[in-house]
C-alpha cells in the first residue's frame, strides 16, 4: 500500500500515509520497507514524520481498523 500512496496510483500522493504504511510493513517483517522508509524520511519535514508516526500508532492500537 505504501507504493500506492507514494507514486499516486489511483490516489493522491501522501508521504505521511506512505511513511505510516512503510512502518506497518516493517513492523510485520518486510525488510525492504525499512530502507524505503528511511529514504522517504529524508524528503519529509519532521512535523510530517511525527504525524505519520502517530497514524502508525493509532493503526496498531486499533488492531488495523483506523489506518
Amino acid at each position: 500500500m505504501g507504493s500506492v500512496y507514494q507514486y499516486g496510483k489511483f490516489v493522491l500522493t501522501d508521504n505521511r500515509r506512505v511513511y505510516m504504511r512503510y512502518n506497518l510493513a516493517s513492523y510485520n517483517g518486510r525488510e525492504m520497507t525499512g530502507e524505503n522508509k528511511d529514504t522517504l524520511a529524508k524528503k519529509m519535514i519532521p512535523a510530517y514524520i511525527s504525524k505519520a508516526q502517530g497514524m502508525y500508532s493509532r493503526c496498531l492500537e486499533s488492531n488495523y481498523t483506523d489506518c
